[in-house]
């Protein structure tokens, strides 16, 4: 069988992700559900915008516990990542370009850095467009694993360290 993605991505450092992080991104399609929080940032004007985004069902509302769901499928060499915060999706999805993983939401692409620590995987933007015009955003993410968990937090901050979303909570697969 072909490595997924995340095999090809990592190198031999997948081999030291947590075991449940390994299964996690094997490629083979599961489901995982749990609960999450979701935090917008502070600026009357943001949330706007992010209530914008939220009436256009691109991004999940802020509040705490949801019910989060997320559906891993992978098709050829790239994996379609199923997000769902209540009952707002926000799918995505995720290839390899040379050597870096690349996360596409329509229009927005980010380019993320991955790196292996103490069983964790941690990522960083690299850079992220919109249709191809570099965006003043970083994001940090990081999965860690804690028995049959894992847990996800991922924040989307502007270049000024100003916060415009994070997401994060604990999931586990489903049977």
């Amino acid at each position: 069988m072909t490595p997924s993605l995340y095999q090809q991505v990592l190198g031999d450092d997948f081999a030291k992700l947590a075991p449940r992080l390994q299964q996690l991104h094997s490629g083979e399609t599961s489901t995982w559900s749990g609960l999450a929080d979701v935090e917008w940032g502070e600026s009357r004007w943001l949330r706007g915008l992010l209530h914008a985004a939220v009436m256009l069902r691109q991004l999940p509302p802020a509040g705490s516990q949801q019910a989060c769901q997320i559906t891993l499928t992978r098709h050829a060499q790239k994996e379609r990542w199923q997000r769902r915060f209540g009952r707002t999706p926000m799918v995505s999805k995720q290839f390899q370009r040379n050597s870096e993983l690349i996360e596409a939401m329509g229009p927005l692409h980010i380019r993320l850095e991955n790196s292996v620590e103490n069983g964790n995987l941690q990522q960083r933007s690299s850079r992220i467009s919109w249709l191809g015009i570099p965006m003043p955003l970083r994001v940090l993410a990081s999965e860690t694993s804690d028995g049959d968990a894992m847990q996800f937090d991922v924040a989307i901050r502007f270049a000024s360290g100003a916060l415009l979303l994070r997401y994060h909570g604990q999931l586990r697969k489903n049977p």
